[in-house]
C-alpha cells in the first residue's frame, strides 16, 4: 500500500516507464534521473515490491541512477535510494541491494565490477561505496589497482561521511562509525570506526532507538 503523501512526490510518467521496462514497480521521484544502457536491467529478486528512487525526504537534489551497457541492478523488497544519491553501475557490472535496505542523501555508489549489499542495511548520508579507484595506477605496464568486489552483509549500519573501498568484505551485523575509511575484511557483531579503522567494541544487535 502506497502512502499518499509519498505518492505526491512520484513522477507518474517515469514511474510507469521504468516499471514496465523492469517488469516490476519502480517509483521515481520528481527530478530524479535514470539512464539505462543497451541490455541493462533492473531486476527484482523478490515479489516485485517497490523500488523507491529519489522519493523520500524533502531534499532539493535529485537521485541519479546510471546503469551502463549490460549492467544489472538487482533489488529485493522495499529498497530506498533516497534523494540526492548517485548510483553508477558500469558496463557488465552487477549491483545487488537486499530487502529493506536504504541509501541516504548524497551517498554515492560506484560499481564497476561487483557490489553486494545485504538486507536491512542502513547507509547514512555522504557515504561513498566503490569497488574501483576509477583511475588506473601502472608500474612497468602492470595495473596495480584493479577493480575488486565489495560485499556488505545484512543488518549493517554505515555512519555518515564514511568511505567503503574496493576489496572490502563486511560481515553481518556490523556498525561503521561516522567518518571511517574501510578496506579489508570486517568481522560481524562489531563496531568499527576511524581512519585508520579500528575495532571498537563487540555488541549483540542494533535498531531504532525507543522514545
Amino acid at each position: 500500500m502506497i502512502n499518499w503523501k509519498l505518492f505526491l512526490k512520484i513522477n507518474p510518467v517515469k514511474s510507469v516507464l521504468y516499471s514496465l521496462r523492469s517488469n516490476g514497480i519502480v517509483l521515481v521521484g520528481w527530478g530524479s534521473k535514470i539512464f539505462m544502457g543497451k541490455d541493462s536491467k533492473i531486476v527484482f529478486s523478490k515479489n516485485r515490491t517497490p523500488l523507491y528512487i529519489g522519493v523520500n525526504f524533502n531534499y532539493p537534489v535529485p537521485t541519479i541512477v546510471d546503469i551502463h551497457d549490460k549492467g544489472r541492478m538487482i533489488v529485493g523488497k522495499s529498497v530506498y535510494l533516497n534523494r540526492g544519491c548517485k548510483i553508477v553501475v558500469g558496463k557488465g557490472a552487477q549491483l545487488k541491494i537486499g530487502s529493506n535496505s536504504f541509501l541516504n542523501e548524497n551517498s554515492r555508489l560506484h560499481c564497476r565490477l561487483s557490489v553486494s549489499i545485504g538486507e536491512k542495511c542502513a547507509i547514512s548520508w555522504n557515504v561513498n561505496i566503490l569497488d574501483t579507484d576509477e583511475h588506473g595506477i601502472y608500474s612497468n605496464g602492470n595495473l596495480l589497482n584493479e577493480n575488486k568486489p565489495v560485499k556488505i552483509g545484512s543488518n549493517v549500519w554505515i555512519g555518515a561521511n564514511s568511505t567503503i573501498l574496493r576489496n572490502t568484505q563486511i560481515e553481518d551485523n556490523c556498525i561503521i562509525g561516522a567518518n571511517s575509511l574501510v578496506k579489508g575484511k570486517l568481522s560481524g557483531n562489531t563496531i568499527y570506526a576511524g581512519n585508520p579503522l579500528q575495532a571498537i567494541k563487540e555488541f549483540e544487535y542494533w535498531g531504532k532507538m525507543r522514545h
